[in-house]
């Protein structure tokens, strides 16, 4: 079989057992491929989704301290360490005032679902890339979950992930 022209005469029940491997092996490497760029896609968009998070995050931070409010890692809360005594506020201040600290919590509560996302999709990628795949299914927190904040409790994570970006 040192020559070429040695396939063309090749047609016995063994060259069509060798021509079925090579076809099995050819449409297993095809599909090996096609996973390959499915993981390698997946970690992509998480990359992306992670970085989102950071950046998110970061502004939230600045808009935090730019109230001179903080935000508590361990209770998924922002607060006033002094709150101001409004007794002689007018009321649109008092509203501006509790309206801002609201808008930030909720805020927050985007971001901290944004994380669970990220963290999803990045352990399903690091899942499929072991070969550990389980099928396509696309994981989103409901509306419910990100209006009441529910999500931020699936993941006993969320505290780190606040602290470490």
């Amino acid at each position: 079989m040192g020559k070429l022209t040695a396939f063309e005469t090749w047609n016995s029940s063994a060259g069509d057992a060798a021509r079925e491997s090579v076809s099995k092996t050819r449409k297993d490497l095809d599909r090996h491929g096609e996973v390959a760029t499915s993981v390698a896609d997946a970690a992509r968009r998480a990359e992306g989704e992670i970085d989102q998070v950071k950046e998110s995050l970061k502004r939230l931070r600045a808009d935090v301290a730019k109230y001179g409010f903080v935000l508590d890692a361990n209770s998924d809360t922002i607060f006033d360490p002094h709150p101001p005594n409004m007794d002689d506020w007018p009321a649109e201040k008092v509203k501006a005032y509790h309206d801002a600290l609201e808008r930030l919590q909720f805020e927050l509560l985007a971001v901290l679902t944004a994380a669970v996302v990220a963290d999803h999709d990045l352990a399903k990628a690091i899942d499929a890339a072991d070969g550990d795949v389980k099928g396509d299914v696309d994981w989103a927190p409901s509306t419910g979950d990100v209006v009441l904040g529910s999500t931020a409790g699936l993941t006993g994570a969320k505290a780190d992930i606040i602290r470490d970006i």
